[in-house]
């Protein structure tokens, strides 16, 4: 969904006012999952200095300064945002981590040091009691919905946020309450929590030109980084989440913090979206999703049966800096200087890893549409540092002489006199014309049987067959005999 969404506040004084310093925290932070354009920020009166400065914990802020006394201070911001329906739930928890209680490593519990304080308070104690020892993600799902379901919402226009006492003492608040009760919980339970502030976009349900001033909490979950949840929905923060102002406490992420010489006689402030079109949101019964939470707890329970753990994984794709447009890093599977670059970066992880590694250059993946596999440059060592090869120097390089079939034979020829086993053992290979004649049809276009790669005229490789014997009084434990083939030759 693309939407353009704009927000107003405005504050009328009876009389001029003298306005001091004011930050003003409504440029949606970095870290937020929609993608947001042309953003602008206007600002009355106009006689006025603006510096856009990043606060020490990352959020955009603009530091306005007024030259004049004026009737109306007022704030316009308006952007574009574009949702693509991000996965809230696309994260994965360390392993050290995905029960309570946990501990963060030293390095990182120092640098998250302010968003571990809490509110001593024997009411918190209570509320967080029967988390202790559980599902690190479950329970926070679970604290998460029980202030959803528990407690009632009011929307409550003063300044002040209740404690996290006085809202479990009330079981109601604003949602700028519920996330400070939410921050606490988690804070109680060693888990770090932040205090957000931003827009909520119209979700399921709702009208598209429903939106608001929004609060929710995050919580620092190793492996996952910070994850956002919203008491006040019960949800997991999504790209319908515009975060603004991130902070250890919430007097820092407050959108608008100023001061004049005199109290505004009226306060008005909206915020509407104009929604571009997009897919409506699929609605989906109740007695849907509790047969799809029934299957996935199902999976989650075989699952740890049977030890099988989840990780996140991927290739790191390479380009060379020299020609990165080349075909050969783009579209084609080989290319003039990619098997040496290849060659080269697997030396270099061997003398980095594994000095005493074994090298090997063979067949790799074989992609639809091309007639040979890719070629897999591999590195091979022992754990306990025994070495697996003793001479690097024997290791051919990518960009040196290509192999031969003279090579394959004189190599399995010397194999076999250094095995004791007679030259006539050593058997000629050879690709089948039958088999290429009835493959012809499978062949990926542009490719004929008749290719040189495929070619039947003469031996392709070379074998020896080997078996190992328990004799102790012969030269050699293995043996190798002469085979005789009902087609003359080895195909």
């Amino acid at each position: 969904m693309r939407a353009r969404l704009r927000h107003s506040s405005s504050y009328i004084y009876d009389a001029p006012a003298t306005l001091g310093p004011h930050l003003v925290r409504l440029k949606p932070a970095p870290h937020v999952k929609a993608k947001i354009s042309d953003y602008e920020l206007r600002i009355s009166p106009a006689d006025h200095v603006v510096h856009w400065q990043q606060d020490p914990l990352g959020n955009w802020q603009a530091r306005i300064v007024f030259s004049e006394p004026a009737r109306e201070l007022r704030f316009d911001v308006g952007f574009t945002v574009e949702r693509a329906g991000a996965n809230p739930f696309d994260f994965l928890i360390a392993p050290e981590a995905t029960h309570l209680p946990f501990a963060y490593e030293d390095a990182l519990a120092d640098v998250l040091a302010p968003y571990l304080v809490v509110e001593a308070s024997a009411a918190l104690d209570d509320f967080v009691a029967a988390a202790d020892g559980a599902d690190t993600l479950k329970t926070l799902i679970a604290l998460n919905a029980r202030i959803n379901s528990g407690f009632a919402y009011r929307q409550r226009h003063e300044e002040n946020t209740q404690s996290p006492e006085e809202t479990l003492n009330l079981r109601a608040g604003a949602c700028r309450d519920f996330t400070w009760l939410l921050v606490h919980a988690l804070r109680r339970l060693g888990i770090a929590a932040r205090y957000v502030s931003g827009y909520s976009l119209p979700g399921e349900g709702q009208s598209a030109s429903q939106a608001e001033l929004h609060a929710w909490a995050e919580a620092y979950l190793p492996g996952a980084g910070w994850i956002g949840f919203d008491p006040t929905l019960g949800l997991l923060a999504g790209d319908g989440h515009i975060p603004l102002a991130v902070a250890a406490h919430y007097d820092q992420a407050a959108p608008i913090v100023g001061s004049a010489d005199r109290a505004a006689s009226r306060v008005a402030f909206s915020v509407d979206v104009e929604s571009d079109g997009g897919e409506e949101p699929i609605a989906i019964a109740d007695a849907d999703w509790a047969r799809i939470d029934a299957l996935a707890t199902r999976i989650d329970e075989d699952m740890a049966a049977q030890n099988m753990q989840l990780t996140m994984g991927g290739e790191p794709t390479f380009v060379a800096i020299e020609n990165p447009d080349a075909p050969e890093w783009n579209v084609a599977a080989l290319g003039p200087t990619k098997a040496g670059y290849g060659d080269a970066m697997l030396r270099r992880l061997q003398d980095r890893f594994a000095p005493h590694g074994f090298l090997h250059h063979g067949n790799g993946k074989q992609y639809p549409g091309e007639p040979l596999p890719r070629w897999a440059y591999s590195l091979f060592w022992r754990k306990d540092g025994q070495h697996t090869w003793r001479d690097p120097s024997k290791f051919p390089r990518a960009e040196g002489r290509a192999a031969t079939i003279d090579d394959a034979r004189g190599l399995t020829e010397a194999l076999a006199a250094y095995l004791c086993a007679a030259p006539e053992c050593v058997i000629e290979a050879h690709e089948d014309p039958q088999y290429w004649r009835s493959y012809a049809s499978a062949l990926p276009i542009g490719i004929e049987p008749e290719d040189p790669r495929h070619k039947c005229d003469g031996p392709v490789a070379f074998a020896l067959p080997l078996h190992r014997t328990r004799s102790d009084t012969k030269p050699s434990p293995w043996r190798s005999e002469v085979w005789r083939l009902k087609r003359e030759k080895l195909f």
